[in-house]
C-alpha cells in the first residue's frame, strides 16, 4: 500500500514537474521569438538561459524515461523515481535561481555605472585636449632621440624629481616632443597617464580651469575605484568644476589618488603642454602653484610639463616648493650639431616622400646642400623646418621653390621671422591690387585674433567676402594656415608664433601688419551687425524648422553670440562711440535671443551670462559719461539672471523639474516700458503698504495680459534684496506647472534658494515627510513654508508669492483653485508678513471661494476688464510702435518714419483691447523681417476689416494662410484641431502619428503657423493660448473650412491612440489599419512618447466622445487582446493608482452610455485583475 501511495505521489510531482518545465520553455520561447526578430541576447544573461534551456531539456529527457514506465515498475522503483524527481526540482530551482540572483546583481552594477557615468559627465572639461586628439606629426624617427630618452628615463625612476620642465622658445617642437611622449606612455600599460594640450585657439584648451577636471575625468573612465571616488566628490561638491585650480586639484586628483594607490609601484603621469597659451596671464602661475602645494603628498605622481619661458612660468617654477621637485630641460641647450642633425632628418624624410608622390626625376632629392643650409637657416627651430616644407609642398614646381629659398643671402633671415616675411612676400607679389591686399591684411587679421576657429564660409559672413575669394588670397599661405578645400572647415593657424609675429610691427612686414586693437573694434562691429540681423525672438523653434538647411545654429551667429563681448573687451573704450551705438540697440532688443541662443550651445547658462555681462560692465567703467540706457539694461538684465545652485538640489530631492518656476532670462514677455502703469502702480504700492491686504486678485479675461503683469511684477519685486520672492505659473500644457500639488513645493524651493537657513529647515521637513508631494495643498503649506518660516525667525520678514493663472491647475479632482484658497484662508494670518498675488481668469467658484467670509483680512481686487479703454489703446499702441520699430531696425524709436499712424491706428482699434492680439501682431511680423515691411502695411491696413479682437485675428491670418486652398484647409483644421484637444505638449515627432499628413507639409505648416502653434526648445508643442480652442470649436466664431466639433475631434485622437497602444504595447513590429477609402496603411512601431500619452490618457478622450459605435471593433480588440499590457505598462513605472482611476471613468462612462455593452464586464474583470496585483506588490 505505500509503495502504490508513493508511486501516485511521485505522478503528481512528474505532473507538476512537468508543468513547471513547460511554462518555463514557453518562456523561453518568448525570447528565442525576439531573438529571431533581430534582438538576440547575448552575455551572460544569454549564456544562462542557454545553459537553462540544456537543464530543461535533460530534464524532460529524465521524465519521459520515467513516464515510459509500467504501472508496476513505477511501484518498485518508487523511491529512486522520488529521488530523480527531486534532484530534478532542485536543479531547477537552483538554475532559476541563479539567473535570478545573477541577473539582479549584474542589473544593480549596471546601473551603479550609468548613475556614476551621469554625474561624471556633469563635470566640465575640454573633450579635444587629449593627445588622441591632437592633428599634430609627431617626432620622425631617429630625431630628438636624447630629450625622449631622458624624458622616459625620468618617468620611470622611482627615485627622481616629480616635475619635468621642457623648456624651449616658439618653434622648437616642444608640442611634438609631448605628443611623442603621451603617445608612447598611452600604449605602456604598465604606466597610467594623461595628457592636456593647451592651445589659444580653443576656448575649452586654453581655459585652465578646465586642466584638472579633464584629467580626473580621464582617470575616472580608466579606473572604476578611482571613477567612484571622483564621483562622490562631485556629490558632495557639484560645482568644483568651476572652482579655482587651488581648490580643484587636492579634490578630483590627489585625495581620490591617495586613497587609491598609495603604495604602488605603477607610476601616474599627468602630461602638460603649452601651459603659457591658456587664457590669463598669470594661468601658468595659477596652475603650477597648485601642484606646489599639493604634489609633495603623491609620492607616485609625475607631471611633464612644457612651456616657453614666460615671466609667468618662471616665477612658478622659481618657488622654492617647485624648485625642489623640478628637473628642467632647455630645448636651447641642447648641442646645435644634434639639433641641426634632427632638423636634417626630418626635412628629407619629409620632402622626399612628396618628391616620390610627385614623381620628380632628379635623384637623389632634395639635394644634400640644400638641406644642410636650410639647417643652418633654421637657426634650432623645427618651427622653421616644418614651414618650409609646407611652402615648398604648397603647389608649383618643388625643385623651384626650394632653389627659391635657398638661394636667398643667408643674412636676409633671422630665424622664423625672415621665413615669414618671405612667405608673405610671396603670397603679396601674386596680388593684383591694393584692394586684395587689403582684403589679405584683414582676412588674417580677423583668422589670427579669434577666439574660436572659422570657416572661410562664416568668416566671409563676418568680412562680407565671398568663401572662394578667400581661399583664393589664402592660397599661397598654406605653408602657415591650414586652409581646407572645403569652405565649411575651420581655418587655422599652424603656429602660435605666426599671430606673434603678424601683430608685432618691429617684426611683420609694413603692409601685413595688423594691430589687434582697431582689429578687435572692426570684428566687434560686424558681430553685432550679424546678431541684428540673424537673432529673432524663438531662434531654437525658427532654426529647426528652417527647410534645407542644418539643425544648428549658423557658425557665424554661434560665434558672435558667444564671443562678440571678448573682442569688445580689447577694444579702446576711448575712441568706440560708434561702438557705444550698436550696443545700446544690441541690448535693448537682441540680448535676450542672445541668451537664448547661449541657452541652446553652452552651459551653465547663468555662469555664461553673468561672464558676459560682467566683461561688458568692465569695458564700460574706461569710459567717461557711460550711457544710463545702457548701463541700466546691463543691471536688469543681470537681476533677470540670479538663479542659485541650492534651488536645482531641492528640486532633485522632491522628484519633480524645475520648469515651474518664472524662467528669469526669458525677460521678452515683461511689459513694454510706459504700459500697464494703473495696474503694475496699484500692486506695487499694495506690496510695500504693511497695512493692506494679503492677498490680492488680479482678474481678467483671456487675453487680456495678466501673465505679462504677473512676470513684470515678479522682476521688480525680485530686484529688492529686502523682499523673499517666490513665483509659481500654471499651465495646462506642462506637465508640472498644471499641478496644484506642485505649488507650494516650488514655492518654498524659491524660497530656499535665498535664504540658508529657511533652506536647512525646509529639508528637515522633506525628511521628516517624504510623501510631502502627495500631501493636500493646505498641509503642504503649513509644513513646508509656515512651519520653517517660524523655525528660521523669519516670520516677520516681507514676503511676495506671484501665483498666476491658478485657474489652469488641473489635478484628477476639479476643485483645486478652490483647494489652494482654502489652505491660503486657514493659514495665511500665521505669517502675517506673507502677500500673495493671484491671477486668474473670472469664474463663479473662484469669485465665491475668493469673497468667503474665512478670509481673516479683506481682498484687494483688480479687474482689467474695468481698466479705462482709453488707457489700454495706449498702452497697445506704445507696445507696437516698439515692436515694428525694433524689427525695422531703427535705433531712434522717436523716428515719424516708420510705422505710419494711420497704420497704429488701425492695429489698435482691431485689437479690441486684448492685448494677445497686439502679442500676435509682434510675433507675426518679427518673423517677417525689415525686408517685407512694405508688405505688412498692407496686410495690417487693408486685410483686417469687420469684428474687432481675436476673432478676427485668428480669422484673418487663418485665412491669410490657407488663402482658399482646400486641401491645406484640411491639413490645418487637422493640426490645430488634434493640438488643441490635447491634454499635454507633445513632440514634433510623435505629433505627426497623430495626423495623415506627410512630414514635409507638415514642417511647412507649422512654419507658418508659428504664431498660433509654439514649439520649446525640447522640440515640444502647444497652442499658444487657450483661446485658439474656444475660436476653433465655436461655429459662430470659427471659419467654416476650420470648424472643428471637439466630440468628434476627441474620437478622432481617441482611434489614433488605440491604433498606437495595439501596435506599440504587443511584440509585434508591424500593425495595418484600413484608411479611409480602404486603402491598407502600414503604421511604424510608435515612438516612446506618444505611447506614453496614449497610455496615460486614451480614457480621457474616451470620456470626450459622445459615442464610439464607430470605433466599436478597435476597441473590442484593445480590451480583449491588450488591456493586461497596458496595466503592465503602468504598473512598471509605479503608477497603477492611475490605471485605477482610468478603469473606474471607463466603467462609469460605458455603464452611463451603453450599460448593457460587453466592455462594462471588461472593464470590471481589470478592476478585479488591477487589486489583486496591488495586493501582490504590497505582499511583495
Amino acid at each position: 500500500m505505500q509503495k502504490f501511495e508513493d508511486s501516485q505521489q511521485n505522478s503528481q510531482d512528474l505532473d507538476e514537474l512537468v508543468s513547471s518545465v513547460d511554462k518555463l520553455n514557453d518562456i523561453l520561447s518568448l525570447f528565442e521569438a525576439t531573438s529571431a526578430t533581430g534582438r538576440v541576447l547575448t552575455g551572460e544573461l544569454g549564456d544562462r538561459l542557454y545553459q537553462l534551456s540544456g537543464e530543461l531539456e535533460a530534464i524532460k529527457r529524465h521524465i519521459q524515461v520515467i513516464q515510459k514506465h509500467c504501472r508496476f515498475r513505477r511501484m518498485i522503483q518508487g523511491p529512486r523515481d522520488a529521488q530523480t524527481i527531486t534532484r530534478s526540482f532542485r536543479s531547477l530551482q537552483s538554475s532559476i535561481n541563479e539567473i535570478l540572483v545573477g541577473s539582479a546583481l549584474k542589473a544593480e552594477v549596471r546601473l551603479a555605472d550609468l548613475w556614476a557615468l551621469e554625474h561624471l559627465d556633469k563635470l566640465p572639461r575640454a573633450k579635444d585636449a587629449r593627445h588622441d586628439y591632437v592633428d599634430r606629426p609627431l617626432c620622425s624617427e631617429g630625431t630628438r632621440e636624447g630629450v625622449l630618452r631622458q624624458i622616459m628615463t625620468w618617468i620611470k625612476s622611482e627615485n627622481g624629481h616629480q616635475i619635468y620642465w621642457l623648456n624651449g622658445g616658439a618653434g622648437t617642437g616642444k608640442t611634438t616632443i609631448a605628443l611623442t611622449v603621451a603617445n608612447m606612455l598611452s600604449k605602456d600599460s604598465t604606466i597610467f597617464s594623461a595628457s592636456f594640450f593647451c592651445s589659444r585657439e580653443s576656448e575649452g584648451r586654453s581655459d585652465a580651469r578646465l586642466i584638472f577636471p579633464t584629467f580626473a575625468y580621464h582617470f575616472a573612465r580608466c579606473d572604476v575605484e578611482l571613477r567612484n571616488r571622483i564621483v562622490h566628490v562631485l556629490i558632495d561638491l557639484p560645482d568644483i568644476g568651476h572652482a579655482l585650480p587651488r581648490d580643484q586639484l587636492p579634490k578630483l586628483l590627489v585625495e581620490p589618488l591617495r586613497s587609491v594607490y598609495t603604495g604602488t609601484q605603477r607610476p601616474i603621469v599627468l602630461i602638460l603642454d603649452a601651459l603659457d597659451e591658456c587664457a590669463g596671464g598669470r594661468a601658468p602661475e595659477t596652475i603650477l602653484t597648485a601642484l606646489a602645494l599639493e604634489i609633495q603628498s603623491v609620492p607616485f605622481l609625475k607631471v611633464f610639463v612644457s612651456s616657453r619661458p614666460t615671466a609667468s612660468t618662471n616665477d612658478a617654477f622659481a618657488d622654492e616648493t617647485l624648485r625642489q621637485r623640478r628637473e628642467v630641460f632647455v630645448l636651447h641647450d641642447v648641442e646645435e650639431d644634434v639639433v641641426d642633425a634632427d632638423i636634417r632628418d626630418y626635412m628629407v624624410e619629409r620632402l622626399s616622400k612628396k618628391a616620390a608622390l610627385r614623381r620628380l626625376s632628379t635623384f637623389p632629392w632634395p639635394p644634400g646642400e640644400s638641406i644642410k643650409k636650410l639647417a643652418s637657416m633654421a637657426g634650432g627651430l623645427f618651427i622653421f623646418a616644418s614651414t618650409v616644407c609646407e611652402f615648398i609642398e604648397a603647389r608649383g614646381d618643388l625643385d623651384f621653390r626650394l632653389k627659391e629659398i635657398t638661394e636667398r643671402p643667408t643674412s636676409e633671415w633671422t630665424g622664423i621671422d625672415g621665413l615669414y616675411k618671405e612667405i608673405l612676400e610671396y603670397a603679396i607679389s601674386e596680388f593684383p591690387d591694393q584692394t586684395t591686399l587689403q582684403h589679405c591684411r584683414s582676412i588674417i587679421g580677423t583668422i589670427i585674433l579669434l577666439q574660436d576657429p572659422l570657416s572661410s564660409y562664416d568668416l566671409g559672413q563676418i568680412l562680407h567676402l565671398p568663401p572662394k575669394h578667400i581661399q583664393g588670397i589664402l592660397g599661397d599661405l598654406q605653408s602657415v594656415l591650414s586652409v581646407p578645400d572645403d569652405i565649411h572647415e575651420a581655418i587655422r593657424t599652424l603656429h602660435a608664433s605666426f599671430p606673434d609675429f603678424i601683430t608685432t610691427s618691429s617684426r611683420c612686414l609694413a603692409a601685413m601688419y595688423v594691430e589687434p586693437t582697431p582689429q578687435h573694434h572692426m570684428i566687434t562691429l560686424r558681430l553685432l551687425e550679424i546678431m541684428r540681423d540673424g537673432l529673432k525672438r524663438n531662434m531654437a523653434y525658427f532654426i529647426r524648422f528652417k527647410l534645407n538647411k542644418a539643425d544648428h545654429f549658423p557658425g557665424c551667429l554661434r560665434y558672435a553670440c558667444r564671443y562678440w563681448v571678448d573682442h569688445l573687451s580689447r577694444t579702446d573704450v576711448r575712441n568706440a562711440n560708434d561702438l557705444v551705438q550698436a550696443l545700446i540697440c544690441f541690448v535693448s532688443t537682441n540680448m535676450a535671443y542672445c541668451f537664448e541662443v547661449l541657452d541652446s550651445i553652452s552651459g551653465p547658462l547663468e555662469v555664461l551670462c553673468e561672464s558676459v555681462i560682467d566683461k561688458a560692465e568692465t569695458w564700460l567703467t574706461g569710459m567717461s559719461g557711460t550711457p544710463q540706457e545702457l548701463t541700466h539694461s546691463l543691471s536688469h538684465a543681470r537681476a533677470l539672471l540670479k538663479v542659485d545652485a541650492p534651488e536645482q538640489n531641492l528640486f532633485s530631492l522632491f522628484g519633480i523639474l524645475p520648469d515651474t518656476r518664472y524662467a528669469r532670462r526669458d525677460y521678452g514677455r515683461l511689459c513694454s516700458e510706459g504700459t500697464r502703469n494703473e495696474v503694475l502702480e496699484s500692486i506695487l504700492q499694495w506690496t510695500n503698504d504693511e497695512s493692506a491686504t494679503q492677498l490680492y486678485w488680479l482678474n481678467g479675461a483671456a487675453g487680456t495680459g495678466k501673465t505679462t503683469v504677473a512676470m513684470t511684477i515678479a522682476d521688480l519685486v525680485a530686484m529688492d534684496r529686502s523682499k523673499l520672492t517666490a513665483t509659481f505659473f500654471c499651465s495646462r500644457y506642462s506637465r508640472y506647472r498644471r499641478h496644484v500639488q506642485h505649488l507650494f513645493i516650488t514655492l518654498s524651493i524659491s524660497l530656499a534658494a535665498q535664504d540658508a537657513q529657511f533652506r536647512e529647515q525646509l529639508m528637515k521637513a522633506v525628511k521628516r515627510n517624504s510623501r510631502i508631494i502627495q500631501a493636500l495643498p493646505k498641509d503642504q503649506l503649513q509644513i513646508l513654508i509656515v512651519e520653517p518660516l517660524r523655525l528660521a525667525g523669519l516670520l516677520g520678514k516681507p514676503i511676495i508669492f506671484v501665483i498666476d493663472a491658478l485657474d489652469e491647475c488641473r489635478p484628477l479632482e476639479e476643485d483645486a483653485p478652490d483647494k489652494v484658497l482654502g489652505a491660503f484662508a486657514e493659514h495665511l494670518h500665521k505669517v502675517p508678513s506673507l502677500k500673495v498675488l493671484i491671477s486668474t481668469r473670472p469664474s463663479l467658484s473662484l469669485s465665491k471661494a475668493l469673497n468667503t467670509t474665512s478670509w481673516i483680512s479683506p481682498l484687494t481686487r483688480f479687474n482689467l476688464h474695468d481698466v479705462e479703454r482709453s488707457l489700454v489703446d495706449k498702452d497697445i499702441r506704445r507696445y507696437l510702435f516698439e515692436v515694428l520699430c525694433a524689427n525695422a531696425g531703427i535705433v531712434e524709436r522717436l523716428s515719424p518714419a516708420w510705422p505710419p499712424d494711420d497704420i497704429l491706428d488701425s492695429l489698435v482699434e482691431k485689437a479690441g483691447g486684448f492685448f494677445l492680439y497686439a502679442s500676435f501682431i509682434g510675433q507675426r511680423f518679427t518673423l517677417v523681417g525689415a525686408q517685407k515691411l512694405k508688405d505688412m502695411a498692407t496686410y495690417a491696413g487693408s486685410e483686417y476689416e469687420g469684428d474687432l479682437g481675436l476673432n478676427l485675428f485668428y480669422g484673418r491670418m487663418l485665412k491669410h494662410i490657407v488663402k482658399g486652398d482646400n486641401a491645406k484647409a484640411e491639413q490645418i483644421r487637422s493640426i490645430l484641431g488634434i493640438l488643441t484637444h490635447l491634454y499635454q505638449p507633445i513632440a514634433v515627432e510623435d505629433f505627426q502619428e497623430l495626423v495623415d499628413i506627410p512630414e514635409k507639409d507638415l514642417r511647412l505648416q507649422l512654419l507658418e503657423l508659428q504664431p498660433i502653434v509654439i514649439i520649446s526648445d525640447k522640440n515640444l508643442m502647444r497652442p499658444l493660448h487657450e483661446s485658439v480652442r474656444h475660436w476653433l470649436t465655436e461655429q459662430r466664431r470659427a471659419l467654416p473650412a476650420l470648424f472643428v466639433e471637439g466630440p468628434d475631434m476627441h474620437q478622432a485622437i481617441l482611434s489614433r491612440l488605440i491604433a498606437c497602444m495595439m501596435l506599440g504595447l504587443d511584440r509585434s513590429s508591424r500593425i495595418s489599419r484600413l484608411a479611409k477609402g480602404g486603402s491598407k496603411v502600414v503604421l511604424k512601431k510608435p515612438g516612446a512618447g506618444l505611447l506614453d500619452y496614449a497610455c496615460h490618457y486614451w480614457v480621457k478622450h474616451l470620456m470626450k466622445t459622445s459615442t464610439t459605435r464607430c470605433l466599436q471593433k478597435e476597441l473590442e480588440d484593445f480590451l480583449e487582446t491588450k488591456l493586461i499590457f497596458w496595466i503592465e505598462r503602468l504598473d512598471s513605472s509605479g503608477e497603477l493608482m492611475v490605471a485605477a482611476a482610468a478603469l473606474e471613468n471607463a466603467r462609469v462612462w460605458y455603464h452611463v452610455s451603453q450599460p448593457r455593452h460587453e466592455s462594462v464586464k471588461a472593464f470590471a474583470d481589470a478592476q478585479q485583475l488591477l487589486i489583486e496585483r496591488s495586493m501582490m506588490g504590497t505582499l511583495v
